[in-house]
């Protein structure tokens, strides 16, 4: 049910991650993220309300990372773990734990986009009865 105060009517809590535009075509392309807005700010710099399946992120973005914009933490749920590590690795962006598995039933993967965001890649597994 859409929420009227929240944007979007959706996602009361939600990332506000700075990035390059790269980074954002990378989310767009890898983890199939729909703009539902962005703002043009000139100079090749955007403001980007993304829907990543039920959820929603905000992204400053330029042409290159800003290096006094702060880092940020993310944790996206994928169905192929190991699969969008590598599609990730090959847009540049950095492995810093690869794919493995968690004592708390996952399979995860760390990330460093273009920026320096850390992104936290999953797939959960059904604890078996």
């Amino acid at each position: 049910m859409a929420i009227p105060y929240i944007r979007h009517g959706q996602g009361m809590v939600r990332s506000y991650l700075f990035a390059t535009n790269q980074d954002l075509l990378d989310l767009t392309d890898t983890l199939g993220a729909r703009i539902l807005e962005q703002h043009d700010f000139g100079n090749h710099c955007y403001h980007t309300e993304l829907g990543i399946g039920d959820s929603i992120i905000v992204v400053e973005s330029a042409d290159t990372s800003l290096p006094d914009a702060p880092r940020g933490t993310t944790m996206v749920y994928v169905p192929n773990t190991e699969a969008v590590t590598a599609t990730l690795t090959s847009k540049g962006w950095f492995v810093q734990d690869a794919p493995a598995e968690t004592p708390y039933g996952e399979t995860q993967a760390t990330l460093v986009d273009h920026h320096g965001n850390i992104w936290y890649i999953a797939t959960f597994h059904a604890p078996t009865a």
